[in-house]
């Protein structure tokens, strides 16, 4: 899905050729993100990520809420009836036919979704995990904007600078200046 205030959901180019069952999983899927608002979450969080490029904890939350977001919507589509066999079948065929690669390199994003969709013990709720990673999150975009009260309204310069020093004038030196002659 892309967009916020007029969500599109894009379709792989082959999406016509893939069963009745796997397009209205794919379909369930992505209406389920427009639905959470994940792609406003998506590029808030990014900022943010941009903010804070040098901490791990940022590039950790960022990875996070969008491993969560993809399983709470897998759970929507579980919800709605799709059997989990059924469905992990597709994320692995679409893995396979769109990202060669990923599943080669070892535990992929797309192999502890399919772990997920698989375990019949469930998972914690993902929404009240969600929370408390965009709460982190939130709070590294509040710690940044702190200091910019402080660097918007300095001190005045003037008010900072010492009174000027009255200059001593030795009389024996500069007679003429003393008033006294």
């Amino acid at each position: 899905t892309v967009g916020w205030w007029r969500p599109r959901i894009v379709v792989p180019h082959d999406f016509d050729d893939w069963t009745p069952l796997a397009r209205r999983a794919a379909l369930v899927h992505e209406r389920a993100h427009i639905a959470r608002r994940d792609w406003l979450v998506h590029m808030c969080v990014w900022a943010l990520t941009c903010l804070f490029w040098f901490n791990p904890l940022a590039w950790w939350a960022r990875r996070r809420l969008a491993r969560l977001a993809e399983h709470a919507a897998d759970d929507r589509v579980l919800r709605s009836g799709i059997p989990a066999t059924d469905y992990a079948e597709q994320l692995l065929s679409v893995a396979r036919s769109h990202l060669p690669g990923a599943l080669a390199m070892g535990r992929s994003v797309t192999g502890a979704r399919i772990r997920a969709v698989l375990d019949e013990r469930g998972r914690a709720d993902a929404s009240r995990t969600q929370g408390i990673v965009l709460l982190v999150v939130l709070l590294m975009g509040g710690t940044a904007l702190a200091p910019v009260h402080a660097w918007s309204a300095p001190e005045p310069v003037l008010d900072c600078l010492p009174e000027p020093a009255q200059p001593v004038l030795d009389p024996t030196l500069f007679p003429y200046l003393n008033p006294g002659h």
